[in-house]
């Protein structure tokens, strides 16, 4: 942690809005010493001759934006209560003498712990103090998305949460929309020399209904053929000879998408500079550096002044790297972002950002976000991102999400969010730990922003294979009463647990029996690619097993037109709990052609598994237990847990046409292709405790 002081610079101009009356003077509380352009009267950016791009005050002075979301005085509501109800205001208004005296003591914080900057959805009580940089969040799509008879208007509605709403930026009306908005929202601005700039929309739906990046062109073709954003499908691939209705090659869905980001744009930012050409235009805050194809970050640097986007990644405290996601499928961040910046050719902002902790109460169940169980590790992640970002020479800065945490019962039942994001709780007491790394972090921007990335380190490596210790490492000692019955087998314990199979075909676990109540059966499943797309094939012919050691050793098969492959497992049977341990050992290809492996998966089934599910769901917890279980009416449980690395996903549920009972792993080192004959040794990488007992 960095306790220098930085140099302070407090320089005061009174600018004149148009009409003659004299604007708040504006100061500038901690430029970077030595930075200077030529005043402009507002806010600029500009990239320097050594490659790092400043943001430029006013007055000519560099900053970096240092910026808090949600600072308001009513907090953050809950709407899972009729009234809503507000813990934080409820609090605010029980120990404050006025709205203006809570100001007062927010604003200095947020001094006292170096930020110059207010982000999104920020209280007019805030703002209007005219004390820190802001912006304005325009949310220009909301009008076109929310509400009914606007079928029209939108591409995709909103529905009550982020990231699902687009508008029709092929509606004939869109153009004077935008304008109509930006005279409301912008022209009233124009001369504020606090303001930063504008944020035309919040995490859009650019991908559609699915994850695929072109899926904006395929929610247009679900529309009506009198739709206007339909039509205007329909006449993209006619200049193309292409049919509508027929197969869509993905570069024409992507050439549509460009299509949409260029009106979106286009439109958007003439309408904001027409009438107010004095601020920046801070783009649609992409939800995250995936939350749109290249081809729209491309566009967005075309037209606007910074490109902004939302940021929740995974902070590896062991190598002291930053990656985009956790396990395999992770990144350098540092990589994806200069990605990102090629495509956009303009600088960023992060515009939120977050590392909730399980000590702080909170359930932490819902939002994005990697998760720590302690407010050390969650400051030491906050560091180790922020050291990150003000390494990258075309970052401009960032906003925290954000001041105070979400209500512990959610905000709403479309938008559960219960997480600690807050820099304070909900009775206004900081989190030190967090509080006092960003201010040390803060008062050292100038060095920080001369230094390179945190160097990365070798981490320990972790093993949990059964023959290094794998099941005496979690406490299982190993059930005596295996016996071979010809072809099967049957395993119990003193817990009352018993476990059956056999060669033939089935699956690997064909009985779990508990006090003699069946629970249900247990299996393994590969995804791999093939046809272009993804098949997901269980193993359904056991092909041998054997008991040494205390293991049960079980190989099987699945064969498929042509294609094969063989899984090998390790189970142990604990002797005094209702509960199995279960790894993956290793997946060979029996057949004749390669298979693409992209995951592997264990999977419980039960005959309660349309009654309903429970378990800690807390996501994305570093080093934590994953939890998930079957639950019947009865109160039989069935149920797993794995804290093994490259969980994909570790949850049981149903919808309306399938029953999902599996947990899926991308282990390290996975191969692209296993050659016919070849092997991929998974030791340790993909296993799961599965258990008979309540309370998981």
């Amino acid at each position: 942690m960095f306790k220098a002081v930085a140099s302070v610079a407090v320089l005061v101009a009174v600018r004149v809005c148009p009409g003659g009356a004299a604007a708040v003077p504006y100061e500038t509380r901690d430029a970077i010493p030595g930075v200077t352009a030529e005043p402009t009267g507002f806010f600029r950016v500009k990239r320097l001759e050594n490659g790092r791009w400043h943001i430029f005050d006013p007055d000519g002075r560099a900053v970096y934006h240092k910026g808090v979301g949600h600072v308001r005085f009513r907090g953050v509501y809950c709407y899972r209560k009729m009234p809503p109800y507000g813990h934080y205001e409820k609090w605010n208004r029980e120990h404050y003498p006025s709205v203006d005296a809570w100001v007062d003591e927010t604003l200095g914080r947020l001094r006292k712990w170096g930020f110059n900057a207010l982000g999104g959805g920020c209280g007019e009580e805030v703002l209007r103090r005219k004390a820190m940089i802001y912006s304005v969040s325009l949310s220009l799509s909301r009008g076109l998305t929310v509400g009914k008879g606007k079928e029209g208007l939108w591409i995709c509605p909103h529905e009550g949460s982020p990231c699902t709403e687009f508008p029709n930026v092929f509606h004939p009306g869109f153009p004077a929309y935008c304008d109509k908005v930006a005279r409301e929202k912008c022209l009233p601005n124009r001369s504020d020399p606090w303001l930063f700039g504008y944020y035309i929309d919040n995490e859009l739906a650019w991908w559609g209904r699915g994850g695929n990046p072109t899926g904006l062109f395929d929610a247009v073709a679900k529309l009506p053929p009198e739709h206007s954003a339909r039509k205007a499908a329909e006449d993209f691939l006619g200049r193309r000879g292409l049919v509508f209705g027929a197969d869509v090659p993905d570069g024409a869905k992507r050439d549509f998408l460009r299509l949409a980001a260029e009106r979106y744009f286009s439109e958007t930012t003439a309408a904001i500079r027409r009438h107010d050409p004095n601020h920046l235009i801070l783009g649609a805050r992409f939800a995250g550096l995936h939350g749109a194809d290249s081809v729209v970050w491309e566009v967005s640097g075309k037209y606007c002044d910074v490109v902004t986007f939302n940021c929740y990644p995974w902070a590896d405290l062991d190598r002291n790297v930053v990656m985009t996601r956790g396990g395999p499928q992770g990144e350098r961040i540092t990589g994806a972002f200069r990605r990102r910046f090629d495509c956009a050719k303009r600088p960023f902002l992060v515009t939120e950002w977050s590392f909730p902790a399980l000590d702080s109460g909170l359930p932490c169940t819902s939002g994005a976000g990697q998760r720590f169980r302690t407010q050390k590790e969650r400051a030491q992640a906050s560091e180790l991102f922020v050291r990150t970002m003000m390494s990258q020479p075309y970052i401009l800065g960032y906003n925290y999400f954000m001041w105070v945490d979400e209500p512990p019962e959610g905000i709403s039942r479309y938008f559960p969010e219960d997480s600690n994001y807050g820099l304070v709780n909900e009775k206004g007491v900081p989190y030190a730990e967090l509080t006092d790394t960003l201010g040390y972090l803060h008062a050292a921007v100038p060095e920080l922003l001369r230094e390179p990335p945190p160097q990365e380190r070798a981490a320990p490596e972790e093993s949990f294979m059964l023959a290094d210790g794998f099941a005496s490492a979690h406490g299982i000692v190993p059930a005596k009463g295996f016996v071979r019955t010809g072809d099967g087998w049957c395993w119990t314990n003193s817990a009352g647990m018993r476990l059956e199979g056999g060669t033939g075909k089935g699956r690997i676990v064909r009985r779990t029996v508990l006090d003699g109540r069946e629970l249900g059966e247990f299996n393994a499943m590969g995804q791999f690619m093939s046809g272009g797309g993804s098949q997901w094939q269980a193993t359904d012919r056991v092909t041998g097993f054997d008991f040494r050691d205390g293991a049960l050793f079980v190989s099987a098969k699945r064969r498929w037109s042509g294609t094969e492959f063989e899984f090998l497992l390790r189970i142990v049977l604990d002797e005094t709990r209702p509960e199995f341990l279960a790894e993956l050992v290793r997946a060979d290809n029996t057949g004749a052609t390669p298979i693409e492996f992209v995951s592997f998966f264990l999977c419980q089934y039960s005959p309660f598994m349309r009654d309903k599910t429970a378990g800690r769901t807390v996501p994305n917890l570093w080093k934590g237990d994953r939890e998930t279980a079957w639950v019947a009416e009865d109160g039989r449980v069935f149920g797993a847990l794995t804290r093994a690395p490259g969980v994909k996903s570790f949850r049981y549920f149903t919808d309306v046409k399938h029953v999902h009972p599996d947990a899926s792993f991308v282990p390290p080192g996975l191969p692209k292709s296993l050659a016919p004959g070849a092997r991929f040794g998974c030791g340790g990488k993909v296993w799961m405790l599965c258990t008979g007992k309540s309370g998981i």
